[in-house]
């Protein structure tokens, strides 16, 4: 009886952060929001008129096929609604993949009390839902939405050793957004003879989204290469050297590189889908020429995931300074050009973690066999201990 009363409070819990997501982007309705949107209507809008050269004519459409057929879905709304249905679905997605991110914890460390379950929800909830709501209802990038939902619900169904599933989600998210390649080699986590063939599918696959485009456009590829951004003052860029206005045309393939190359070292070296999203999400922001605050809710989430899973009975202190780190650089604090070295040093030193943890510390999902699962203190806050 006490178990099931347990239960509901995590529930509630649920609940009520299901509840602010809504509350939260309806608010913004009567402020700024939905800043990006317009690229997705747009795109949407020349798809259905037949448009295979949209990404040829516009090469500022940095996103998927599948982000261009999905905002079409909401452009059949009727107008009043469709901005506020994309801002509520957004968020509630985000919502969803924290609780996708903490039942995944739960399985992995079921010495976790439900006590502390309900704690670690409503911790750690409401200020992601502060950095999320920032990516879903204030930029409104659907891109990034549906990759990250997508990416942790593909890790979720590798602990269920549903590999199929994890393969088609992961095919989801590159879709969505074409950096999401990067996390190809996750579908080698999951069990069976196939696993080593199984990341070479997920690029294949999302690459193929892309054909109907490169072959109705002639010249497609060429336009979405040569098109560049400028370089944010405090971009990992600047620390390295790269102090050009615009971006080289070579940096996107250097991006894609380095996060396939960081992503598959980890899930080689560590077996473990929550240290392979951080460190692929930080490979890829370390060189990224922008700065933006939407940015931190990518690492805000992949974090959060890899530093539960981590250390189960902690604060998530790590994530909480990564996220402040970003957020100060995101709005153009330099500290007399300081900035860009913190920032990229955070990002380098979240890698260098998700590699070098030491195995009695965390739990390790290995390449054919079930989770292995390793006691762990309850979840504490600050200096006191929740019983």
């Amino acid at each position: 009886m006490r178990q099931v009363s347990r239960d509901r409070r995590v529930r509630c819990a649920w609940i009520v952060l299901a509840t602010l997501a809504i509350l939260g982007a309806t608010v913004l309705l009567g402020a700024e929001h939905a800043r990006s949107w317009h690229f997705f209507a747009e795109a949407a809008d020349l798809l259905r008129g037949g448009g295979l050269d949209l990404y040829r004519a516009h090469p500022e459409f940095q996103f998927g096929p599948l982000s261009v057929v999905i905002a079409t879905l909401f452009r059949a709304l009727p107008g009043p609604i469709e901005v506020w249905a994309v801002m509520v679905t957004g968020s509630l997605a985000g919502v969803g993949a924290l609780a996708l991110a903490v039942d995944a914890v739960r399985r992995r460390h079921p010495e976790l009390e439900t006590k502390n379950l309900t704690r670690l929800v409503v911790i750690v909830g409401l200020p992601f839902l502060l950095v999320w709501l920032r990516l879903s209802a204030y930029s409104t990038h659907i891109d990034d939405v549906n990759a990250l939902v997508a990416l942790v619900a593909a890790g979720s169904l590798l602990d269920r050793r549903r590999s199929g599933w994890a393969t088609a989600c992961l095919v989801v998210a590159a879709g969505a957004k074409p950096w999401a390649v990067i996390f190809a080699p996750l579908a080698a986590l999951g069990p069976g003879r196939l696993r080593a063939v199984r990341p070479f599918v997920v690029a294949a696959v999302s690459g193929a989204t892309w054909l109907p485009f490169l072959l109705g456009a002639p010249g497609t590829l060429d336009a979405l290469r040569g098109f560049t951004i400028g370089v944010d003052p405090n971009s990992g860029l600047v620390a390295l050297g790269f102090l050009d206005a615009s971006t080289p045309s070579w940096l996107r393939a250097a991006q894609l590189v380095l996060g396939l190359v960081v992503t598959g070292l980890v899930v080689w070296r560590r077996g473990s889908w929550p240290a392979a999203l951080a460190a692929g999400i930080c490979a890829r922001l370390s060189i990224d020429p922008a700065t933006h605050h939407y940015y931190t809710a990518a690492f805000a989430l992949t974090a959060l995931v890899w530093e539960l899973d981590h250390h189960p009975g902690r604060m998530p202190w790590r994530t909480t300074l990564g996220v402040i780190v970003l957020e100060v650089a995101a709005a153009d604090v330099t500290l007399s050009g300081f900035m860009p070295y913190m920032r990229i040093s955070l990002l380098v030193s979240v890698i260098a973690m998700t590699l070098t943890s030491s195995e009695d510390e965390t739990a390790r999902h290995d390449l054919c066999t079930q989770v292995t699962v390793r006691p762990r203190p309850a979840f504490s806050v600050s200096s006191g201990t929740v019983p």
